[in-house]
């Protein structure tokens, strides 16, 4: 903050017997300074081949896919796989962190999550053979992630079980997010106790030690997790934090990821727009590949230019359908039956969706109003305007 970055940056290279561009891209990242960690990890690339040392390589091209994945770039999961054939080749002892982290994050990123799981149970698998399993946390945040959206949330528990054991009476900022997965996941299956013990923890965590990464990435499981219990009002202001943290950061991929939910919310609770929601996503999704970015495309424009919202989440809903993103066809469908207008569901994705509520075991609320349920129209329309 006062001006030290490079002498700062120097001293952790020297520390770590690092040559002089490497560690600067993911120090950068950390820091929300995108652009520069885009270009700090083109450097460390670029000499790592000028000097020919392959666990140079193997490790600059780990953090040139860390650093778009972030940005949400679309050569992430070029750059990380190209990481880990170089890792093989230098062999797998030649560095202290495999490149499966960025490789399964870039994965996930681009929204192929069966292929981001399958990495990330070798990465957990590599760390645990060599006694290094206290480091899950970081990479079990995209992991839970991963499964989330992906619909396999007996992974995800497995995931975040693994996590709370290693880190159970250790503060750590990395927790933070964990935990709040956790508050989301109870919350998708009308596990109160659970709920309440996830936010309360998470609190904890980000109270003892905190990065503003942390902070945005706990508000957008917040978010989550307020809208599978329906509570829209609640889920608006977490993903509005969200956003605004994401934004600020310049964390291109979360802000994409976060901005639809935040339009589908305000159009629906019929509260005016905080920000140019079209604006923002469109600079935020900007060369991205995730085949879910046209259906939050969608979302965001339902909201903002559409006459007919009710039409536009429904076709959201069908490009969802189409990807491994299966809980977003699930949470866009259910904000149907709260969005006027004649669109009617198709009977083929109503009953997709029911049967993919049915088959996570979703709490009643949620189910109820897949089904067109009065009580959760009732739940629900207790929190609109």
């Amino acid at each position: 903050r006062g001006g030290g970055l490079d002498a700062a940056l120097d001293a952790f290279a020297l520390a770590f017997g690092l040559g002089a561009v490497r560690g600067r891209a993911e120090v950068l990242l950390g820091l929300g300074r995108v652009t520069e960690a885009r270009d700090a990890a083109a450097a460390a690339v670029a000499e790592a081949r000028r000097t020919d040392e392959t666990a140079a390589l193997a490790s600059a091209l780990s953090d040139q896919a860390l650093v778009e994945a972030v940005a949400n770039g679309p050569v992430a999961v070029k750059h990380a796989a190209a990481s880990v054939r170089v890792w093989r080749r230098a062999g797998e002892d030649a560095l202290d962190w495999p490149p499966l982290f960025s490789l399964g994050l870039a994965l996930e990123r681009a929204d192929r999550y069966d292929e981001c799981l399958d990495t990330l149970t070798e990465l957990r698998a590599w760390l645990d053979s060599r006694g290094l399993l206290d480091q899950v946390p970081r990479c079990v945040r995209t992991e839970v992630t991963a499964a989330f959206l992906g619909g396999r949330w007996a992974r995800m528990e497995e995931a975040l079980a693994a996590a709370i054991d290693v880190r159970r009476d250790e503060p750590n900022h990395e927790m933070g997010p964990i935990w709040a997965a956790y508050a989301a996941l109870a919350a998708a299956r009308g596990d109160e106790r659970g709920r309440r013990r996830g936010l309360e923890r998470s609190r904890e965590a980000l109270a003892a030690r905190t990065t503003p990464f942390d902070r945005a990435l706990s508000a957008w499981w917040r978010s989550l997790g307020h809208a599978m219990r329906l509570e829209l009002r609640e889920a608006y202001t977490a993903s509005l934090e969200a956003v605004d943290s994401a934004i600020s950061l310049g964390a291109a991929n979360l802000v994409s990821r976060s901005v639809p939910g935040l339009a589908m919310l305000t159009g629906v609770l019929g509260v005016e727009p905080v920000m140019d929601l079209d604006a923002v996503f469109r600079d935020s999704a900007a060369g991205g590949t995730r085949p879910s970015l046209p259906a939050g495309e969608l979302l965001v424009t339902a909201f903002t230019t559409s006459d007919s919202p009710r039409r536009a989440l429904i076709e959201a809903a069908e490009l969802y359908s189409g990807t491994e993103n299966r809980l977003g066809m699930v949470l866009t469908l259910a904000c149907v039956e709260f969005t006027p207008g004649p669109d009617a569901i198709p009977t083929r994705l109503g009953e997709a969706a029911r049967e993919i509520a049915a088959s996570l075991s979703m709490n009643d609320a949620l189910v109820a109003a897949l089904m067109g349920g009065a009580p959760a129209h009732a739940a629900v329309r207790s929190h609109l305007p």
